[in-house]
């Protein structure tokens, strides 16, 4: 009788497992890296500019979180980041750009 609890118990638990597994591999598949990118500096947003921008690919995001010490215009880095809600609107630009959360930022 013991025995059969036990694997009741075993086999009850699977299917939660396999669940909670599955939303740790999708939330890491959420976060992306790069191992080129460039910091961009577009011109004060007072004045119609969009600020600091990522670029990766070719395509320009918006970090959320960039820190001081990469506010450096053409600087290489490689970056892991993640994609957030929204954009960044800015000056005259139409949609804007997508936003960004640095995970991990390294310069190169």
């Amino acid at each position: 009788m013991k025995n059969f609890v036990k694997i009741l118990l075993i086999i009850s638990g699977l299917p939660i497992m396999a669940i909670n597994c599955q939303n740790e591999v999708a939330a890491l598949e959420k976060i992306s890296e790069t191992p080129k990118a460039t910091i961009v500096f577009d011109g004060d947003p007072s004045v119609d500019g969009c600020g600091w921008l990522l670029s990766i690919e070719n395509k320009l995001y918006h970090p959320v979180n960039l820190a001081s010490d990469y506010k450096i215009d053409s600087l290489k880095v490689s970056v892991k980041y993640e994609l957030q809600s929204g954009t960044w609107n800015c000056g005259w630009r139409s949609p804007g750009y997508e936003n960004i959360e640095i995970k991990e930022i390294k310069k190169l």
